[in-house]
This record gives structure tokens, C-alpha cells and sequence, in this order.
């Protein structure tokens, strides 16, 4: 209570010196900032939102030293909890405001942008230009800011080639809790970014960390031509064997931007047949579905197109895969940023993804661990009538995202509601996303046991427990140092002030 009295006092101190429409403390708003994808919190004590890098610089070390936990977001649409601050009264730093493309350098082949900017905007920013970014935005890009992408890190469009977002980074500008600023990469200099660090680097710091050491308030991004011409095409694999053999291959010709592989449920779902065969509690398929893979490529020429989707072709058929049309891709490609209808399926239920990063040596048994563990709460999943799928992308040479997919009926919450509208049943279903939880910790546990990493951490996926003493000292370090009375969105990545003392 004596906090939240400091922060509200704190509050009223800086109202004065803030430009109109830069506070916010109305009630529908805070609830809405009190949500995520999947979880929800207590409200804030207010929302600010400002319009410049100096009116943010001056906001933060005030409510810093008052104690008052800031929480940086954008368009919120992550589902672990890093956009909110659920133990403690605080304040939603709202960064949409600052959202300018500060410079595009053709020659020099960078660009340098605020946070609240969505890949959306900077996409149509740089098409008459002939430029692209590598990685150039998640499916939610309509919506979803540079600055939150960072934070989290996220793939999708280019990541079966370029990586995730951390990738195209040359350089961030970082508020700290002080109100210092901190410039990484190329970027400690002053000088210009370019594509090699000046020594150490302490970018990758920042990018995946959810805001807990401070506020990225500009990235320097790589840019690159824009492929003027692209592709796509689909394949049928028997089983996961073929599918892990497949998108093995696929990684080592380098020839897709994106890769996507959809579990027999998801391609009999899509077929619409009728699902005869229970391949786990929760997930059922057509006889003899295939797991589905759909991959694009691009390039210069229409000929470099075709010389890239016969190198995926001849990988895929050296797997075992069969071609099975043009897959799912095209629409992605030709309309890529929608609205995040993935927040809610077609037949109205909620949404939420489990997800790990494995090697290709553990794709099959990363499968089969996420249905074991459904078959050990198929009580749970019955009770709460949840389905679920699982989807994997290709993450550049190394690396596959292995999803599970869950959908259950349940009322929606104020972010979702913005989004896509309040459903009409809503109001007879209860909040049971509680339940879901449990579901969700065992999945994760269970890609853990296997060395899963993990994107978008936030409060959910575990970080800190699994680093080894010396990374751990040198990351809590670095956070009593520049914020020592841990306001920057306390308790992500399990960083809080008791586990810095300890």
C-alpha cells in the first residue's frame, strides 16, 4: 500500500510537466493494459505515452526512484506475461507514441527506427525504396511494434532463412532506469551502424529480454534488395520421420524464407474431414493424414525463384515427401500482415501456444514428448473440452520452433476483445484460462527436458533457473547495477529483487 501511495504521488508530481493525451488513467484502457494474449493482471495505476525519446527519458528515472515498477508495451499481443506487472502497483509505458522512421540508408544498408513503429508501416515504408529488412515482421506485423518484437524476439517472415528479429539487428539505443542512454553494436561509437559490432557487444543483452534492463528507444536494423519475385509450394510427409528428414534438408540448402509444418490434425482440420483417429488427448486426425509442409522462397527473377524451389523440391523428395500442390504460404505472402485473428479460432474458442527451439536431431522427440504429456493430463484437457495442433518453422540453419496449439471455450478478455470484438456467447462462459495453466507449465517442462529454448520468456518460460552461476551473476549484475530498486518490469526472465540478493 505504501508503494502504490509513492507511485500515485510520483504520478501526480509528473502529471503537470506531461503534454495532453500522454497520461491515461481510464479505467476500460487500464484493463485492456492489464491483459495479454493469455493472461491477465491487476490494472495499472496509469498508462503514459509519450512522444519523444526525451518526454520518456525524463518520465522514467522519476518513477524509477519512487519505486514504481514501469512496464514497456506495445501491442501486447505476446502470451508469457512480459507485458505485465502482476505483483506490484506500476505503470504501463506505452511506446506506440514513438513510432518514426528516423533514417534509411540505401547505400550504406541500414535503417535506424523508434519502437512503437509496426513491421506493418516500415514494410510500406521501404517497398518504393526497393528495400526489405531480412527478417521483415511475425504474422501480427499489422499490429505488433519493432520495439515489442525485439523485446521478445519473434520469427516468421524471412526466419527460414535469415533467423529470427535478433538477426537484422545492427545496433539498439536503450533507455535505462536512470534515464541514461545506452547504445550497443556500431552503435557505442556515435557513429553510423555497420554490419560488424566495435568489440564486445552487448545488443543480444537487450533483444530477448522483455524490458528487464531498460527500454529499447531506437534499433538499427539491416536492410537488403527486396526480392522482387517469389514462390511457393506444398508437400505431403508420411510421418515425422519423413517431416524432421525434410526440414533437415530444407536447412541445409537454404533455399526457403519460410517453412511451416502442420501435424496430421492441423491438415485434416484444414481438409475439413472428420477427424477419425485420436493421435493424443486433444488431438485428433483423419486415417492416414499427413503431416503438411508449405514453404516459399524468393529471390531476383522469376528463374532464381524456379532454381530455389527445385533445390527445396529435390530436398523434400530425398526425404520421402510428395508434392501435394502449393501450400499454405501464398496467402501469407500475398496479404502478410491481418489482423491476429490466431487470438481466436474459427469456431470461436481462445487461443495459446506452448512453443521450444530444438535441434533437428530432437524434432521427433519433441513430438512425441508433447503427446505423452498430453496422454498424462488427458483428465485436465477432456474437463476443459481443449484441442490442440502443432506446427513447426524452420529458424535458419539451425534451429526448429515445435508449437503446440491450444484451443479451449472460454470468455475472452479485454485485449482480445479489442482486437476481434467481444464474442456473443462470452458472457454465459467463465474465465477458465486459470485452468489452462497447468496444461501449459507441464508442455514447456516437458521441451525443457529435452534442451528446448524458448522466444517471447516473459514470466512463463523459464530463463534464470537454467542458466549456469557465472551467466546468471553476470545478468543479475548487470540489473542491481542500472536498476536497483528493480522497477524495469520486475519479475521476467524470474529476475526480481529477491533473487538479485540471493
Amino acid at each position: 500500500m505504501q508503494t502504490e501511495l509513492a507511485a500515485r504521488e510520483a504520478l501526480e508530481r509528473l502529471r503537470g510537466s506531461l503534454a495532453p493525451g500522454e497520461l491515461c488513467v481510464d479505467p476500460a484502457r487500464l484493463e485492456r493494459s492489464a491483459c495479454d494474449a493469455f493472461f491477465e493482471a491487476a490494472a495499472p495505476l496509469a498508462r503514459v505515452r509519450p512522444r519523444s525519446v526525451d518526454a520518456l527519458a525524463a518520465i522514467v528515472p522519476r518513477l524509477a526512484a519512487a519505486g514504481v515498477a514501469l512496464v514497456p508495451q506495445g501491442a501486447c499481443l505476446s502470451y508469457s506475461g512480459g507485458t505485465l506487472a502482476p505483483d506490484r502497483a506500476w505503470v504501463a509505458l506505452d511506446l506506440t507514441g514513438l513510432a518514426t522512421i528516423l533514417e534509411v540508408n540505401a547505400e550504406d544498408r541500414y535503417l535506424r527506427v523508434e519502437p512503437g513503429c509496426t513491421w506493418a508501416a516500415l514494410d510500406q515504408a521501404l517497398e518504393p525504396l526497393g528495400l526489405r529488412t531480412p527478417f521483415w515482421g511475425p504474422a501480427s506485423g499489422r499490429d505488433a511494434t519493432i520495439g515489442g518484437s525485439l523485446a521478445a524476439d519473434t520469427l516468421f517472415f524471412g526466419s527460414a532463412h535469415y533467423g529470427t528479429a535478433a538477426a537484422s539487428v545492427l545496433g539498439l539505443t536503450v533507455l535505462l532506469p536512470d534515464g541514461r542512454l545506452l547504445r550497443t553494436g556500431s552503435l557505442v561509437t556515435g557513429g553510423a551502424p555497420t554490419a560488424l559490432p566495435f568489440g564486445p557487444d552487448l545488443t543480444r543483452l537487450f533483444v530477448g529480454s522483455c524490458g528487464a534492463l531498460g527500454v529499447i528507444v531506437e534499433a538499427a536494423l539491416r536492410v537488403m534488395t527486396r526480392p522482387a519475385k517469389w514462390g511457393v509450394a506444398g508437400y505431403a510427409c508420411g510421418g515425422a520421420e519423413v517431416a524432421a528428414r525434410a526440414l533437415g534438408r530444407l536447412a541445409g540448402v537454404q533455399a526457403a524464407s519460410e517453412v511451416l509444418l502442420f501435424d496430421p490434425s492441423v491438415t485434416t482440420a484444414l481438409a475439413g474431414e472428420a477427424a477419425t483417429e485420436q493421435l493424443a488427448a486433444g488431438r485428433r486426425a483423419g486415417a492416414c493424414a499427413p503431416y503438411s509442409l508449405s514453404l516459399a522462397v524468393e529471390g531476383p527473377t522469376e528463374d532464381e525463384v524456379e532454381r530455389r524451389l527445385a533445390l527445396a523440391r529435390e530436398a523434400c523428395l530425398a526425404s520421402g515427401a510428395t508434392p501435394a500442390g502449393d501450400g499454405l504460404l501464398g496467402a501469407f505472402r500475398l496479404t502478410p500482415f491481418q489482423p491476429p485473428q490466431m487470438l481466436r479460432s474459427a469456431r470461436g474458442r481462445r487461443w495459446v501456444p506452448v512453443h521450444g527451439v530444438v535441434p533437428h536431431s530432437k524434432l521427433v522427440p519433441a513430438l512425441q514428448a508433447l503427446d505423452r504429456c498430453a496422454e498424462q493430463h488427458r483428465g485436465l484437457i477432456e474437463d476443459l473440452g481443449l484441442e490442440w495442433t502443432c506446427t513447426c518453422a524452420l529458424i535458419g540453419a539451425g534451429g526448429v520452433l515445435v508449437e503446440a496449439n491450444l484451443y479451449w471455450p472460454d470468455a475472452g478478455n479485454a485485449l482480445i476483445d479489442h482486437y476481434l470484438g467481444p464474442l456473443e456467447a462470452s458472457v454465459t462462459l467463465a474465465a477458465r484460462w486459470q485452468r489452462v495453466q497447468p496444461l501449459r507449465v507441464a508442455l514447456a517442462a516437458a521441451l525443457g527436458e529435452l534442451g528446448a529454448i524458448h522466444l517471447q520468456l516473459g514470466r512463463f518460460y523459464d530463463y534464470r533457473s537454467r542458466l549456469d552461476l557465472p551467466a546468471r551473476e553476470i545478468l543479475e549484475s548487470f540489473k542491481r547495477l542500472f536498476d536497483p530498486q528493480a522497477v524495469m518490469n520486475p519479475g521476467v526472465l524470474g529476475l526480481s529483487m529477491g533473487n538479485e540478493r540471493r
